[in-house]
């Protein structure tokens, strides 16, 4: 980055490919995690001989939306408050993405959450704890248990909410994704977020719109 340009720099050759707030995925340049994945992205194009008009022209027209890339970053206004659906659903993904979605509403941000059975349990209460530091309420649902019974991993990273801080009546657990969002939604204030980690990406997306649907009727 250079004056706020990507640049893409080798021997003999240096060519400006866009400016980092033109491009729609870095969210006005606020996104951090994905100006990353901008460069990295710039970088294997040039590598693989794309032209500099070609990779512009792609990193222009490419949106964070439901339509172009669903369940990654698509935020969606509900009127008086807005939705994220984002598939972030390891420790990475929420210290990576964290203070950006903070900055995002003024209000309260609320998550549907959920872990992935198969992990260690240190794993998953790790994930908790990551959980607690960037929201003020978390839903946990269980749709993926694999190797465990259903409901315990939500429990682990109940305790692992609890741990990083949160109390017991910040935390709401139910099994059902579809009812976790609901619940999530319902719970909105004016200038809160609520951030979806869908598991069932297409059925997430129809319950947010519908419900956005039935805001406006």
């Amino acid at each position: 980055i250079k004056d706020g340009n990507i640049i893409a720099e080798k021997k003999g050759w240096i060519s400006t490919i866009a400016n980092v707030k033109d491009i729609p995925i870095t969210f006005n340049g606020k996104a951090g995690f994905n100006i990353e994945n901008v460069m990295a992205a710039v970088g294997a194009l040039v590598a693989l001989g794309l032209t500099e008009e070609q990779i512009r022209v792609g990193l222009l027209s490419f949106n964070p939306s439901i339509d172009q890339s669903p369940g990654r970053m698509n935020i969606i206004d509900m009127g008086n408050f807005k939705a994220i659906i984002d598939y972030s659903h390891n420790i990475g993904a929420l210290c990576a993405t964290g203070e950006f979605i903070k900055s995002l509403m003024p209000g309260k941000v609320i998550r549907m959450a959920s872990g992935v059975g198969n992990r260690r349990t240190a794993d998953i209460m790790e994930f908790g704890v990551a959980l607690s530091k960037f929201n003020d309420y978390v839903v946990l649902c269980d749709p993926d248990p694999r190797t465990r019974t259903i409901g315990e991993t939500a429990q682990i990273i109940k305790q692992g909410l609890i741990k990083g801080g949160l109390t017991e009546d910040m935390i709401t657990v139910v099994m059902n994704e579809k009812e976790a969002t609901k619940i999530s939604l319902e719970m909105a204030q004016p200038g809160d977020l609520v951030l979806l980690q869908a598991d069932n990406i297409a059925e997430v997306i129809n319950d947010v719109l519908a419900y956005k649907n039935q805001l406006m009727e």
